[in-house]
C-alpha cells in the first residue's frame, strides 16, 4: 500500500515508532533504517498491520499532534447546524464524503489540480443519537515547498456543540513557499470562510469579551503570586506611613496643582499623579525584589502558584501600547522592573491583547500565548513549544484554563487543580 511521507511528515517519525512499538513491531525493524512510510506499507502488506489502525493513530495525531496554533470561535445560533442532514448535505456536494463517519487518511491525496479534501470525520451524538453534541473533520491541504517540492497541510475543525465553540488548528511548519495561498492562515481563513458560506451557523462577536477575560487571569495569576510573598502582604498595612509621607512630599513641594484640604492634608490631581498609589506600587517592587534577590525565579513553582505569567501587552487608556516581558518570554514577568510600574495603566485599562504564561499539567510546562488582538470573533491559542507533540487532554486543558477567567468577577478564580498541576 502507498504511503505518503507527506503523512509521516505531518506526524512525526518519532511518534509513529512509538505507536509500531506498542503494537509490537520489533527494535530491528524500526531501526533498520528503512523510510518510514516503506515500513508502514510492508507492515500493511504482510498484514503486521492493520489500515483501520493505523488510520486511527493518525487521526488522532493530525487533529492534534503539532498543530500547535489554533483559533477558538464562541458559536451563537447552531439550531440549524444540529442534525445529520445539515452537515452531510454540503460536505457531499462539495467533497464528496460517504458519511459523517469515516477515516481515509491513508488514502486521501491531494494535488495542485485538486488542493482540498476531506480525509475523514468523526461525529458523536447524544443519547437519542439524533443530535450532533461534536464533530470534527479533518481537512487537508496542498502546499508548495521553498525546496520545489510540495507537501501537504492538515487542517483540523471541530465543532462542539455543547460548549458551544469552534476550533480550528494548524502547523507553522517551516519551509513552505512564502506564497500567501500556502500558508496557515490562509488555509484556516478558507475553511472557515467555506463552512459560514454553506452551513447555517452564527458566531459570536468576543474580542472585547477575550480581552477582559485575559486582565482577568493576568490580575488574579499576578496576585495569586505577590500573595504568598510576606513582606508584600505588609505593604498594605503602610497606608497611614504612605498618606504621611505623601503629604510631607507634597507640603514641601513648589507644586502648581497641589491642594490644601481644611484638615491641613495636601494633595494633587489623579490628573498629574497618584502619589499614594505610586507610592504603594514602589514599596511592593521592593517586596518582590528583596524575596527574589537570592531566590530563581523559577522556586516561585514551590510557592504552590497556578501559573507564571511571562508576559502582558495591552492598551492603556490613552490607546498606547504597553508590552513588558520577562527575558526571552520565559522568566516571569513580575521580575521585569517596569512591571509594577504599569501595573497600575493595566488595572485601570481592565483589557489584554495578550498573554504569555507557563502552567504545569500532569508535572509537565506548557508555555501558552493567548492572543486576543487579532480578529474580533476568534481567540488565538500558540504552544510555545517545537519540542513535542501534545495531546487531545492537554489542548483541551489549555481551554480550560482560559475559561475559569471569564466570569466578570473573577477575580477570586478558581485555583487550578494542584493534584494536576503537581
Amino acid at each position: 500500500m502507498y504511503i505518503s511521507r507527506s503523512i509521516v511528515l505531518n506526524v512525526g517519525e518519532d511518534v509513529i515508532k512509538n505507536f509500531l512499538n506498542d503494537k509490537d513491531v520489533s527494535k530491528k525493524k524500526l531501526l533498520n533504517g528503512q523510510n518510514m512510510e516503506m515500513l508502514i506499507s510492508d507492515l500493511i502488506d504482510n498484514k503486521n498491520l492493520k489500515v483501520k489502525d493505523i488510520n486511527d493513530f493518525f487521526f488522532e495525531e493530525l487533529m492534534f499532534g503539532k498543530r500547535r496554533y489554533q483559533r477558538i470561535y464562541k458559536l451563537d445560533s447552531i439550531k440549524n447546524i444540529k442534525y445529520e442532514e445539515d452537515w452531510y448535505e454540503p460536505l457531499k456536494e462539495q467533497y464528496d464524503i460517504p458519511s459523517l463517519e469515516f477515516n481515509n487518511v491513508l488514502s486521501t491525496l491531494v494535488s495542485k489540480d485538486e488542493p482540498r479534501k476531506i480525509a475523514a470525520i468523526h461525529t458523536e451524538y447524544n443519547e437519542e443519537e439524533e443530535e450532533i453534541n461534536r464533530i470534527s473533520i479533518l481537512f487537508v491541504c496542498y502546499i508548495a515547498l521553498k525546496d520545489k517540492g510540495n507537501s501537504c497541510c492538515y487542517i483540523p475543525v471541530e465543532f462542539d456543540l455543547l460548549k458551544k465553540i469552534i476550533v480550528i488548528k494548524a502547523w507553522r511548519r517551516q519551509g513552505v513557499l512564502n506564497d500567501e495561498e500556502y500558508k496557515p492562515t490562509y488555509l484556516m481563513d478558507n475553511i472557515i470562510s467555506w463552512l459560514e458560506k454553506n452551513l447555517k451557523y452564527t458566531k459570536k462577536l468576543m474580542s472585547h469579551k477575550h480581552k477582559e477575560t485575559l486582565y482577568n487571569m493576568t490580575e488574579s495569576l499576578v496576585e495569586e503570586l505577590f500573595d504568598k510573598i510576606p513582606s508584600y502582604k505588609d505593604s498594605v498595612k503602610l497606608s497611614n506611613d504612605i498618606n504621611t509621607f505623601s503629604n510631607s512630599i507634597l507640603r514641601k513641594m513648589n507644586l502648581e496643582n497641589k491642594i490644601c484640604k481644611e484638615n491641613g492634608e495636601y494633595s494633587i490631581p489623579i490628573g498629574v499623579m497618584d502619589v499614594k498609589d505610586e507610592l504603594l506600587k514602589l514599596i511592593q517592587r521592593i517586596s518582590v525584589s528583596d524575596y527574589f534577590m537570592n531566590r530563581e525565579y523559577e522556586e516561585a513553582w514551590e510557592m504552590g502558584i497556578s501559573a507564571m505569567v511571562n508576559s502582558v501587552k495591552f492598551n492603556d487608556r490613552e490607546d498606547i501600547l504597553a508590552v513588558v516581558s520577562g527575558a526571552e518570554k520565559r522568566k516571569p514577568v513580575f521580575g521585569a522592573k517596569s512591571f509594577l510600574v504599569l501595573l497600575k495603566s493595566l488595572q485601570e485599562s481592565k483589557a489584554v491583547e495578550t498573554i504569555w504564561i507557563a502552567f504545569k499539567y500532569n508535572k509537565k510546562l506548557l508555555r501558552v500565548n493567548y492572543d486576543a488582538s487579532k480578529n474580533d470573533y476568534y481567540l488565538e491559542i500558540g504552544l510555545l513549544s517545537n519540542q513535542r507533540e501534545f495531546t487531545r487532554d492537554e489542548f483541551e486543558y489549555i481551554w480550560e484554563v482560559l475559561t475559569r477567567y471569564e466570569s466578570d468577577n473573577n477575580l477570586q478564580a478558581e485555583k487550578l487543580d494542584k493534584a494536576i498541576v503537581g
